[in-house]
């Protein structure tokens, strides 16, 4: 009997082993396909830019609209009226922020999908999913990108 439990404790062990080796090398892969992106967004040197901004969760979804210029977010509005908390979009706010929420969204979640713009690098869609929380997934997708001059 003891063998037994000895030999499914080992096979167990060598599961959760396999798994978690496939799960690094998965992030390793995501994040060497983020930073390819993200050389790319920095080669086009834009500066001044629009975007439309969209998180979805469980919690309230919301929808705004994002100007950057020089590296800081000059303006934030909403598609459906008033903003409720722009706080909520401080970490979404220029396209360094969304490089930077993927790569903790690679490192954070066991279930991450992640979609480029096949011009500028930047991310369009990330989705992910956290088993262990109660709100379990979370969609953000970057929409109506406008270079500005």
């Amino acid at each position: 009997m003891k063998s037994i439990t000895r030999k499914r404790i080992i096979l167990i062990a060598i599961a959760i082993i396999g798994a978690l080796s496939a799960s690094c090398s998965r992030n390793r892969g995501l994040l060497s396909e983020l930073k390819t992106n993200q050389n790319t967004w920095t080669s086009k040197k834009v500066t001044h830019y629009r975007y439309t901004f969209f998180i979805g969760a469980m919690s309230p979804s919301d929808t705004v609209v994002i100007e950057v210029n020089d590296g800081v977010r000059t303006s934030l509005t909403s598609t459906t009226g008033t903003v409720r908390t722009p706080e909520r979009f401080d970490r979404y706010d220029t396209m360094d922020k969304i490089f930077q929420t993927a790569a903790d969204t690679i490192n954070g979640s066991p279930e991450v999908e992640l979609k480029y713009n096949p011009v500028f690098g930047y991310p369009t869609e990330i989705f992910a999913s956290y088993h262990h929380a109660t709100d379990s997934t979370v969609h953000y997708y970057i929409s109506h990108f406008e270079v500005l001059k």
